[in-house]
């Protein structure tokens, strides 16, 4: 084992935990259980209330490649810097800990990395909760490498408008993919703390402005947990403030890199949609307090306080024909339909697409 292990890169994995009682020895276990030795499990104990710190200490007992550090809760982006900062190996890969690793996942990737490249990513397979695991599907193996540049905008711009998506399921999370860990330390690249939502889009958009050359694995070798209780799923009525400081970051990102007219006009379908996704999560979201008309006006003034929205909402009739196929959501900031029609036209269609992306990206290599 010890010849075996000298002989490969060595791999920090961080898992952030937090609340994942039910989730995290399946996790772990699907790291350990990994054919790839030479790796170092970073368990990063972020203020958990329940009995999290104690299997993450129960797993360093056992296997000596397993780190544990417990810090006061600082969020998800918090504790990944935490296991960044702490991280030895060559490679870094994240991982969610509810989630869990195909067997060869390590093995897959990191012949991937021994090519001189930034970063690399790969597929993931998303599975509801209490379902068996899927099976992987019949994609074309193989790798995609560049240095060009115009592939890497083309990868930001997909992490903005899936019209742009150059790779089907390369779209910004941080756990599909392992990065250099000098390439991080030489443009000190860090999760941004002060994001609650869209930290991995924020992240991506800096990792891949300063790579100068990505891997690309088409194979499926993530499981993504679909869970009603996640945060993606349950309502926040900080979510509109929370998604304020992602526009912010968004618009200071493309401004500080002269970013040109596709990446802006990605922005704005980006902006559309999220601030459509808001109606079903926030305003009009069963559990909120507020009556219907209240909501309404909370909407409408939410636009009318965002310059971008706001412009969107104005935007001309020519201008509206011309880009009718993509800007879906535009149709209801310019023409301000009933309310109906916004919740169950708008936001239907988005929720079907969310619903039928994995089923897409399935379908690619056919």
């Amino acid at each position: 084992m010890k010849t075996k292990c000298a002989k490969q890169p060595r791999v920090s994995v961080i898992v952030p935990v937090y609340k994942v009682e039910a989730y995290l020895q399946t996790c772990v276990d699907s790291i350990l259980e990994q054919p790839y030795e030479n790796i170092e499990i970073i368990l990063v104990d972020d203020g958990s209330p329940d009995r999290c710190p104690m299997i993450c200490e129960e797993y360093a007992k056992k296997d000596p490649r397993i780190r544990v550090i417990h810090q006061e809760n600082r969020g998800l982006p918090g504790a990944r810097n935490t296991g960044l900062r702490a991280a030895s190996g060559e490679w870094i890969i994240c991982v969610d800990s509810d989630d869990l690793w195909k067997s060869d996942l390590l093995e897959s990737v990191m012949a991937v990395a021994s090519d001189a490249v930034d970063l690399i990513a790969f597929s993931y397979m998303p599975y509801p909760e209490g379902q068996p695991l899927p099976q992987p599907s019949p994609l074309r193996t193989g790798t995609y490498r560049t240095g060009k540049r115009e592939l890497l905008n083309a990868l930001q711009l997909g992490l903005l408008d899936e019209y742009h998506r150059a790779v089907p399921y390369y779209f910004g999370a941080c756990w599909i993919e392992l990065v250099r860990r000098d390439f991080l330390e030489e443009n000190h690249l860090y999760f941004d703390e002060s994001l609650k939502q869209c930290e991995d889009m924020i992240w991506n958009l800096n990792l891949l402005e300063r790579a100068h050359s990505v891997g690309l694995l088409d194979k499926d070798l993530y499981y993504y947990r679909l869970r009603p209780d996640s945060m993606c799923h349950i309502h926040d009525k900080r979510l509109p403030g929370y998604l304020d400081t992602v526009d912010q970051r968004v618009m200071e990102f493309g401004q500080r890199e002269k970013k040109g007219a596709d990446f802006w006009a990605a922005y704005d379908i980006w902006l559309m949609k999220t601030y459509v996704r808001l109606l079903d999560k926030c305003y009009f979201n069963p559990a909120n307090p507020d009556g219907p008309l209240q909501a309404w006006r909370a909407w409408r003034k939410m636009i009318d306080d965002c310059p971008t929205l706001r412009r969107l909402s104005k935007v001309s009739l020519k201008e509206f024909w011309n880009n009718r196929k993509r800007y879906v959501p535009l149709f209801f900031f310019r023409f301000r339909v009933p309310l109906y029609l916004m919740t169950r036209l708008t936001y239907g269609k988005l929720q079907r697409h969310d619903q039928g992306y994995a089923d897409k990206a399935r379908r690619r290599a056919e």
